[in-house]
């Protein structure tokens, strides 16, 4: 297997290799990094309604459950991100296990700049993507994708959202004694928590590398006993995600979509804060 080389990801998995990229990048499913299977169906769902055998397709990354609801719908996608070894690696997690699909091509870009100079997708996919932008520049992010789409056509907006105030204010030990005491009910709610009493009010960011930090911290203070292996399982994951406030963020959309519909994933607690919205591209 070909390497991706040491800087082909750009410092955001500090990986030499697409399949130690792929066996890092599995240890997060079923977090907030992954889609979860409800979210993955209604991707699917979205290329099912929305989309014929025809049409050519955008995603915003590898997003490996993504590409498997494209693939299986026999759909040419156009895959952008500025770290190709990214793409490979997660071509490791769909299924068929192919670094690239016979029907998926690469375009090397930044998501804030995006190279087409028209229109070319009748749909367009993002799984946290507009979070790995600032705040400042989300209106940039959406002018991009409302530039490659068709008229009339709709991009699927995963997103994390800025989480209520009662669960930013409090500290990450007093947490994990809910989580030990029974009140929180699952390791992936808990994750989410640890990460929501980290959430920085200024800049609407939180992110692992936060986290961990101030995991650390109290393990140093002996406040906690175990940080229950989030340092481990994410000690590669250096992505920081800007999460607005819900009504921020539809604001801005407005001016360049249509919101058609708002899905909320099902499986935890915290899938509450991670509305996937269907946005109806707006003449220009």
């Amino acid at each position: 297997m070909p390497k991706a080389g040491p800087e082909a990801t750009y410092g955001y998995m500090r990986v030499s290799d697409y399949q130690a990229i792929a066996d890092n990048w599995e240890k997060y499913k079923g977090f907030t990094v992954r889609p979860l299977p409800s979210t993955q169906a209604y991707y699917g769902s979205v290329v099912d309604r929305f989309t014929s055998p025809t049409d050519q397709l955008m995603v915003y990354g590898g997003t490996p459950e993504i590409r498997t609801e494209l693939v299986k719908a026999s759909r040419q996608a156009t895959l952008v991100d500025r770290a190709p070894a990214m793409i490979y690696a997660m071509g490791l997690l769909t299924a068929g296990e192919k670094l690239l699909h016979p029907t998926e091509r690469i375009v090397v870009a930044d998501w804030l700049n995006m190279p087409f100079d028209k229109p070319f997708a009748k749909a367009a996919f993002g799984d946290d993507a507009i979070n790995m932008a600032t705040w400042d520049k989300f209106p940039q992010f959406l002018e991009g994708a409302h530039r490659a789409l068709e008229s009339n056509g709709v991009y699927a907006c995963h997103l994390l959202v800025a989480p209520e105030s009662k669960y930013r204010k409090q500290n990450a030990a007093d947490v994990i004694k809910e989580y030990e005491a029974g009140t929180i009910l699952s390791l992936e709610d808990l994750a989410s928590r640890i990460n929501f009493t980290y959430y920085d009010d200024s800049n609407y960011q939180m992110g692992w590398q936060r986290s961990i930090a101030g995991l650390a911290a109290l393990k140093e203070a002996r406040t906690i006993r175990t940080d229950h292996g989030f340092t481990e399982r994410f000690t590669n994951c250096n992505s920081v995600f800007a999460c607005p406030p819900q009504a921020d963020f539809e604001s801005i959309v407005k001016t360049q979509f249509k919101i058609e519909e708002v899905f909320y994933p099902t499986e935890h607690d915290y899938s509450r804060f991670e509305p996937l919205y269907l946005l109806r591209k707006k003449p220009c």
